[in-house]
């Protein structure tokens, strides 16, 4: 297959289509140039891909369709990154970056996991300072202390100790199991904060389940978490894909699975971009300002 010069996700197409001696697949080579007309017509090429990822083909046999079929699946990229990872895993295309592929799933999904660690945080501060949860904020509901200072540490110690979490696992990745998916670390680093500052506000959503045990608090925010990394891609991308179908445009507004997407398009990505991901930023400040306020007007004698 011929491909422009100028189009913008021909790094990705010469990722895939390196040539292969595996007999039990098809083998593809890709070739850049503009005198398509010619090598079509010598049948060269078996298809042309303009600058717009545009496919030209000169008949509609079964490589064609091979072929059509791959570029629906790059175009879809823009929807959902991980079609990527489908199409390098094809029983039609090989390429030598098959294994690294399905492992960056695993690792951004993991990634997003690791980033909404934070929720634990921002429960732990609602149990310290809201009234009748624990002893301490008995204490704490009867004393001068201040609620919002005292909000406003705990997130900034919880973004720190996520951030420990988080560095420890990069460099786990790095060093220990010689993982290069992170190609982009300072757009993944923004990534990683958008996505802590939201998970901790979310455990901040805990000041709405004041009679709820703290054990079945601990219960239901690990289910979240586990079905939310499901969606993201954690447990493979087929079971990500029937969940995406089962859910349909639910599936979309997933967290992590906006942060485990924007970890893809960050590190994977010709043109990397933060993408959805920038709207957690107002939906976090919306979370703790309610959350803070509840906390705030809750006091030890009205319970």
């Amino acid at each position: 297959m011929m491909i422009s010069p100028d189009n913008p996700d021909k790094i990705i197409y010469e990722e895939v289509f390196k040539e292969n001696t595996d007999p039990d697949r098809l083998t593809f080579k890709l070739v850049e140039g503009e005198d398509y007309v010619d090598a079509l017509d010598k049948k060269e090429i078996v298809a042309y891909l303009d600058k717009d990822s545009n496919l030209i083909v000169s008949s509609n046999s079964f490589h064609e369709s091979i072929l059509k079929n791959f570029v629906d699946t790059i175009k879809r990229i823009k929807v959902d990154p991980y079609a990527t990872i489908d199409a390098l895993s094809s029983n039609n295309i090989k390429s030598s970056s098959d294994e690294g592929a399905d492992n960056s799933g695993f690792v951004f999904a993991l990634l997003a996991m690791i980033s909404f660690y934070g929720s634990y945080h921002g429960q732990t501060i609602v149990n310290n300072i809201q009234a009748n949860l624990t002893p301490h904020a008995i204490r704490f509901a009867i004393s001068p202390s201040n609620k919002w200072k005292y909000l406003i540490n705990g997130f900034l110690s919880a973004v720190l100790v996520n951030s420990m979490i988080f560095t420890t696992t990069l460099l786990y990745l790095k060093f220990i199991l010689n993982t290069d998916a992170i190609t982009n670390l300072p757009l993944t680093i923004i990534a990683f904060l958008i996505a802590t500052i939201f998970s901790i506000c979310f455990g901040l959503t805990h000041a709405y389940l004041i009679n709820i045990p703290e054990g079945l608090k601990n219960s239901i925010n690990t289910i979240v978490m586990l079905v939310l990394s499901a969606g993201a891609g954690l447990y493979g991308t087929h079971f990500r894909g029937s969940l995406a179908k089962g859910l349909g445009k639910i599936a979309e507004f997933n967290p992590l699975k906006i942060i485990s997407d924007t970890f893809f398009k960050i590190n994977m990505q010709a043109s990397p971009t933060i993408g959805a991901a920038i709207w957690l930023i107002p939906v976090s400040i919306i979370i703790f300002i309610i959350c803070g306020l509840k906390i705030r007007r809750t006091q030890y004698d009205s319970l």
